[in-house]
């Protein structure tokens, strides 16, 4: 499954957090843009086992929609690069993607692979936010995210189950229906 975080009002948050754990994946994190997400060449997939998607628009594509239900789900992904043939490799890949619209991914109501929240309308206070990104960029503050982070007690966790239905989640699947669907 992938988690998607939206929220209208921008300057909550999201990014940080998206940069906090990418630093904790790094080598093998990225943070892309949806162009490059839905982009043929994916060279940027070699070796990562993290990535943040930023700004998904929900273009109303439903090809881009099925792309990243692939993307999300798959056990093998084809890298190319430009002018090179297309690599077989496994997908270790983890998606978390942000967005400021309400149907930033288009959502079959019997979806199983997102886990969808609305973030907070209100802004991060500047002097949060560089509080954070300071402490985070620490040595210090990094070890002890990733200590809290290893100490969380995940035993009952079950990675294959579907994510919880959130109220966020069946807003983004009634945003992202034509008039037609709504309708019916």
């Amino acid at each position: 499954s992938a988690c998607v975080l939206w929220g209208a009002q921008g300057g909550t948050g999201k990014s940080l957090l998206g940069e906090i754990i990418d630093m904790l994946y790094q080598p093998h994190g990225v943070i892309i843009n949806e162009e490059r997400l839905d982009g043929r060449f994916n060279a940027w997939q070699e070796g990562v086992s993290f990535c943040v998607g930023e700004e998904i628009t929900g273009n109303d594509s439903r090809l881009f929609a099925n792309k990243l239900k692939d993307m999300v789900t798959r056990q093998h992904v084809y890298v190319e690069h430009k002018g090179i043939d297309a690599m077989r490799l496994v997908d270790c890949t983890n998606y978390l993607l942000f967005s400021n619209h309400p149907d930033a991914v288009k959502l079959d109501v019997q979806d199983r692979r997102y886990f969808v929240w609305e973030t907070p309308s209100e802004k991060l206070a500047t002097k949060e936010g560089t509080r954070i990104s300071r402490a985070m960029k620490s040595p210090e503050g990094m070890s002890a995210l990733m200590h809290y982070l290893l100490e969380v007690d995940t035993s009952d966790f079950e990675p294959r189950a579907a994510p919880p239905v959130t109220h966020s989640k069946q807003a983004m699947i009634r945003d992202g229906m034509s008039d037609v669907e709504l309708w019916i």
